[in-house]
């Protein structure tokens, strides 16, 4: 995944702030994509802008997303990567240009139990001739190896900036 992203690509991560939309953040824009992400709280819309220099972001709960994406990528989207499910999908259907690839990582919304919402651009894989891509690191493990050869130095040179978040006592994992 990391070679997907190109320089003057536009990229759009839902969820953008959670552990894996941040580091699939992160690889977009070391590779110079321009990246915009969604997260669901007006704090990490901030924490996305300002510490892993996203060029956009917007909080998908109360602005709406696809006046968001209108402002923000005007040329449409070349990757849309999908944590959430719900509308969100719809829109970024929508917006993303034809041949545009769709990588499909999670569907948060529907894993925490709002799975009723009905799916209205499917037709838009067809009509854009998209390429749509699961997403599951656990059939990547033989890759390891190369992904950290990738990756290491990255981290090493700082361009990749490592944030740990420790708590004291399973009881307060929640908080990490």
């Amino acid at each position: 995944m990391v070679k997907k992203f190109k320089k003057d690509q536009t990229v759009y991560i839902s969820s953008a702030a959670g552990p894996v939309g941040t580091f699939f953040a992160i690889l977009a824009k070391c590779e110079g994509a321009f990246v915009i992400g969604s997260a669901g709280s007006d704090d990490k819309v901030q924490y996305l802008l300002k510490n892993i220099g996203l060029d956009a972001a917007f909080n998908y709960k109360t602005q709406d997303a696809r006046a968001e994406l209108d402002k923000e990528s005007p040329k449409c989207l070349d990757i849309y990567v999908d944590l959430l499910g719900i509308q969100t999908l719809d829109i970024g259907l929508e917006k993303i240009k034809d041949n545009g690839l769709v990588v499909a990582v999670g569907n948060f919304e529907s894993a925490a139990g709002k799975a009723d919402y009905v799916f209205k651009n499917m037709m838009q894989i067809i009509f854009k001739a998209l390429r749509v891509q699961g997403f599951a690191v656990f059939q990547h493990l033989h890759r390891y190896p190369d992904f950290w050869a990738d990756v290491k130095p990255r981290v090493v040179s700082g361009q990749i900036k490592v944030q740990i978040t420790a708590v004291e006592g399973l009881e307060k994992i929640a908080e990490a």
